[in-house]
């Protein structure tokens, strides 16, 4: 024994041995609230950060929403943006609450919830890994800390975190069975961007592999109508506030934009040609991958749920013309995910990201560091093994027949019941 273990008060090593049991057992927790702590740090550290989007941009839309009373600024300009009047409310309660600090509001808006994209990451990981509590929060990590998520929000001062999260949770309540809150959390995804229109096969997909109404889809105008009322209500016109996607898909004449897709591959000078025909492709790509799964014979379990949300999301932006450099957002975080659900496939979602963080670097940084059509075609790697690993999981039948899900598994009170695996 020390002379140090000798001098100490009595009662100082039970204290001790409890604070230390203390740590040990809620490590799990303090260790989530340093990386949440370091999480905020990073960000805040790059607030200051102007992008052109924000000085072209939001700081005017900001300016024009402190200026205004209540909700006029949607009835007086009804045009003076391009984004639905869900992105704008958050940016007027933000103008509210800090109204000579528009740099932070802008960018402060998708921080929330790039923290609710970590809960829905460890919820969906989570349910792999039940008896784990390290390995969602890993995964919530590897979010948190993603090069594009950082980029995105408090560096560009974007907000695909919002869409995006809520389609992660729109996938996580697919994989529980919980179908009627998939719908409705991918409709709240909807009325921000149309991007989480990629997702909308999913749906499809459980719509006919499940027995649910049809009724269901109506969540998604529904949602839509409900989240512009406001706007409409303070001015703004019904054409204006229905018709935002279709302007913005109106406003640029380019077959990709910084986007690493089969496009870009193209010279611009075709473009109205090549608009229609990569409409086709990715709609013909579309009806491939929802036949496949409709017409398997498998129960679909989370992972079969994850392999047809992954490859919608990447193979849809990759064929459609007109895409953003930010437009694989949800493909990266979904692909993390799937990365731990198949663990084989680690490199995936450090591939996608890659990829995606190197056509971020154009327009936010003026510098190319590999060109964008050399990087379509390494995109080409992680989707053909995307694609590879969702057809030869799905066993697909030789004739259309019904899924598994809906063969009957016995009988209970002379009534058949139906086995439903998500």
């Amino acid at each position: 024994m020390s002379q140090f273990e000798h001098v100490r008060a009595p009662g100082w090593a039970e204290a001790e041995e409890r604070v230390k049991g203390w740590l040990v057992g809620h490590w799990t927790a303090l260790m989530a609230f340093v990386l949440g702590g370091l999480a905020v740090g990073v960000r805040v550290a790059a607030i200051p950060f102007q992008s052109w989007d924000y000085k072209d941009y939001f700081q005017h839309w900001f300016n024009l929403l402190v200026s205004s009373a209540g909700l006029t600024a949607f009835g007086g300009q009804a045009s003076f943006s391009d984004y639905t009047p869900p992105y704008l409310y958050l940016l007027r309660l933000g103008s509210l609450l800090f109204p000579a600090q528009p740099l932070a509001v802008v960018k402060g808006i998708s921080f929330p919830f790039e923290a609710l994209l970590a809960i829905g990451v460890y919820l969906l990981v989570g349910s792999r890994y039940p008896s784990s509590k390290w390995v969602p929060l890993a995964a919530a990590g590897w979010v948190l800390f993603s090069p594009t998520v950082l980029l995105d929000g408090a560096v560009w001062g974007q907000s695909d975190a919002i869409y995006t999260s809520l389609l992660v949770l729109c996938i996580y309540w697919v994989t529980c069975g919980r179908s009627v809150l998939a719908f409705v959390a991918f409709a709240l995804a909807f009325a921000f961007k149309a991007q989480a229109a990629f997702l909308l096969p999913l749906l499809v997909v459980v719509y006919l592999r499940r027995r649910i109404s049809v009724v269901v889809f109506a969540a998604i105008p529904l949602a839509y109508v409900a989240l512009m009322l406001p706007a409409v209500l303070a001015g703004m016109r019904w054409s204006t506030a229905l018709g935002s996607y279709l302007g913005q898909a109106t406003f640029y004449r380019k077959l990709a934009m910084n986007a690493p897709t089969l496009l870009a591959l193209i010279p611009n000078q075709y473009y109205d040609v090549f608009v229609w025909v990569g409409l086709g492709w990715a709609a013909a790509a579309v009806l491939g991958i929802v036949t496949i799964a409709v017409v398997s014979g498998q129960s679909f379990s989370a992972t079969h749920w994850l392999r047809l949300s992954l490859a919608l999301l990447l193979v849809v932006p990759y064929l459609t013309p007109g895409m953003h450099d930010r437009f694989f957002y949800p493909a990266e975080i979904v692909s993390a995910v799937y990365a731990f659900y198949v663990p084989r496939r680690f490199y995936l979602p450090i591939l996608i990201t890659t990829i995606s963080l190197l056509c971020y670097f154009p327009y936010l940084f003026n510098t190319e560091i590999v060109p964008i059509k050399l990087l379509s075609l390494i995109m080409l790697i992680p989707l053909g093994i995307t694609l590879y690993d969702y057809v030869t999981s799905m066993g697909c039948a030789t004739s259309v027949r019904p899924p598994r899900d809906w063969y009957p598994t016995g009988r209970a009170n002379g009534h058949t019941s139906l086995q439903s695996v998500s």
